[in-house]
């Protein structure tokens, strides 16, 4: 299995999100183990012969089938495609196809279009954007082709389109890539290709536009002049998919997708027509923000810190008030979770500055809240109190709240959640408990991590009050929650819990706890827990 975890935290996708190899660190936070235990098990010559425990980690890293030598729950390493001796085809083989174009290039024109290697490079370097005066009118337009054949490639199963039909589109791009051969250099044609991979992964949804639409939007990815209104509403329209995307599935979901984004926006930034600016800008910022609410999310503090500031800077340039305020309670937020009221405090009271410039009753609301949080980390129950009365009224007060706005997932639940949170860290189980139940029965359960945490906040409220078989059940159900978006900070906050539990591990609520949590992959083994406070 060391040999496993090694090529996991190596692998390229991780290469490109992070511009390095996942470290022991982060990935033993993922699997509950410390950094220490994930290098003894890759210098390790010793298997792991534990069933439960290799089940466990595959499922918590979602391991494809090929590459284990044992069988999860309910899936065999020899259905369906490995019967015939072939792995089974997972995902996209956009990539796949376009090595096999570049080969076909290779051959005809008797030219090295390999790739170099990046170096060091990071997400952050943002992409090297190619001047489209070396492009004709009609190269221009055959990339329209090309990007709708790779976003068709992208979007389609093996089972949704057979084989050949494939095989004719890797021709067609073949043909057209071995057109540029002569107008074009091979480093020209790699940005090309750059391009269009990244708007396909950018824009999932893309397939479903017109021809128009289409054209618009590769012409201005490749000449970033060419961004128009239409333009950054595709880009607005993508973005608000990627949030919801999150919402329903999880940071691990939601990153990638964001990522490449935020990058389109940072190259389209630098020839955007200046009255355009400044939206564009405000795009970045949230798309900013929000990728660092991702990073909090997997427990990467630092590059949560790292994208927000990104996003307050982006704010700042754009003029725009209410994402300086959301970036800043997105910080002050991280602050308190980790324990550092002094800077969640701080931040606060930044955002309430840039709060008292706008007439936006959301914004009041958020910075409400996240001033109740830091305030509860300092243990201030009054003012904690006080800032989460503040929230309520000013939400009473903002009428209907659009699906579009930056405080879209504010409402009646998340309050009561958040208040329950403030609650159990002023150490008033009881108060919490009934905050929670009633988060609960309020909350929109598309956003699943948010009702994860407070049922969470429930199970740690019955705990605390000695109620040990309510706890036991409330945390079940929030595990089977978790297990499908795999938040870290959620699985290590439910590792916590459990670990709390210690003293009742034999109950027969807690054995059938450790029985749930272990069916959905969220713990290696039920023994592994030591008592915390």
């Amino acid at each position: 299995m060391g040999r496993v975890f090694t090529a996991y935290r190596n692998h390229p996708r991780h290469l490109k999100l992070f511009g390095k190899a996942l470290n022991q660190e982060t990935l033993g936070r993922w699997l509950g183990l410390t950094q220490a235990q994930v290098s003894k098990i890759e210098r390790s010559s010793r298997p792991e012969t534990r069933l439960d425990v290799l089940i466990g980690w595959a499922n918590i890293l979602q391991l494809p089938l090929d590459m284990l030598w044992f069988d999860l729950p309910n899936q065999s390493r020899f259905a369906g495609n490995h019967q015939s001796g072939q792995a089974p085809r997972r995902g996209s083989d956009v990539l796949d196809r376009v090595v096999v174009a570049l080969g076909m290039v290779d051959q005809a024109a008797g030219k090295d279009f390999g790739l170099e290697p990046r170096g060091q490079a990071s997400h952050e370097d943002g992409v090297q954007w190619f001047n489209a005066a070396t492009l004709a009118r009609e190269q221009a337009e055959d990339l329209t082709s090309v990007f709708q054949s790779l976003t068709f490639l992208g979007s389609t199963s093996a089972e949704e389109a057979p084989s050949e039909g494939n095989d004719q589109i890797c021709d067609q791009l073949a043909k057209f890539l071995f057109g540029l051969v002569g107008t074009m250099n091979r480093r020209e044609l790699l940005r090309l290709l750059g391009w269009t991979a990244m708007a396909n992964a950018a824009f999932p949804g893309a397939s479903e536009l017109d021809t128009d639409e289409q054209q618009r939007l590769t012409r201005a990815i490749t000449s970033p002049s060419r961004v128009d209104e239409q333009v950054i509403d595709h880009i607005e329209t993508m973005h608000l998919y990627c949030k919801r995307q999150d919402d329903a599935l999880g940071a691990r979901t939601a990153l990638p997708i964001a990522l490449v984004q935020r990058d389109l926006a940072r190259g389209l930034l630098a020839e955007c027509p200046t009255a355009l600016r400044p939206r564009l800008l405000a795009v970045y910022s949230d798309m900013s923000t929000s990728i660092g609410y991702y990073f909090y999310d997997l427990d990467d503090l630092d590059s949560a810190r790292h994208y927000c500031d990104q996003g307050r800077a982006a704010a700042h340039d754009a003029g725009h008030a209410e994402l300086g305020i959301y970036a800043l309670c997105e910080m002050s937020d991280h602050a308190s979770w980790h324990g550092k009221s002094p800077a969640a405090i701080d931040l606060a009271a930044a955002a309430q500055s840039l709060a008292n410039k706008t007439d936006d009753p959301l914004m009041r609301v958020f910075v409400a809240q996240r001033a109740a949080s830091a305030y509860a980390v300092d243990g201030q129950y009054k003012a904690s109190m006080t800032q989460c009365e503040k929230a309520e009224d000013s939400l009473a007060s903002a009428g209907q709240v659009s699906a579009g706005s930056t405080g879209y997932f504010l409402n009646e639940g998340y309050l009561a959640r958040m208040r329950s949170e403030c609650l159990l860290r002023l150490d008033r189980p009881q108060e919490a408990a009934a905050s929670a139940s009633a988060g609960l029965t309020l909350y929109d359960k598309s956003f699943v991590d948010g009702y994860t945490q407070c049922a969470l906040n429930l199970g740690n409220a019955h705990l605390r009050s000695g109620e040990i078989d309510e706890a036991a059940r409330v945390v079940g159900d929030a595990g089977g929650r978790a297990a499908r978006t795999r938040s870290a900070r959620l699985v290590k906050e439910l590792h916590t819990t459990r670990a709390r539990m210690q003293p009742w591990r034999a109950t027969h609520a807690v054995r059938e706890l450790d029985d749930h949590l272990a069916t959905c992959g969220l713990i290696p083994n039920s023994t592994s827990y030591t008592a915390s406070g």
